[in-house]
């Protein structure tokens, strides 16, 4: 869920090496300062994250190109 803290998530997986983690609470929280959240949600199954509508999606997809264009191809 993108506007959760991803630390919680690497503290568990820290087991394991070869795991990449790409947080999206930025883009997601610079997105909800211009646009509406229902834009980017279709719900708000738990207080403070929801499930994605497909402009939510894309803000994930183009955060992890950025990724992998950066660290996995240049590198």
């Amino acid at each position: 869920y993108p506007l959760q803290d991803i630390n919680v998530l690497k503290e568990f997986l820290h087991d394991y090496e070869n795991v990449h983690f790409l947080e999206n609470k930025s883009n997601f929280e610079s997105a909800l300062s211009d646009i509406n959240y229902s834009e980017i949600f279709t719900d708000n199954f738990a207080y403070d994250f929801g499930h994605c509508t497909r402009r939510g999606n894309s803000l994930i997809a183009d955060n992890l190109a950025q990724y992998i264009l950066e660290k996995v191809i240049i590198n």
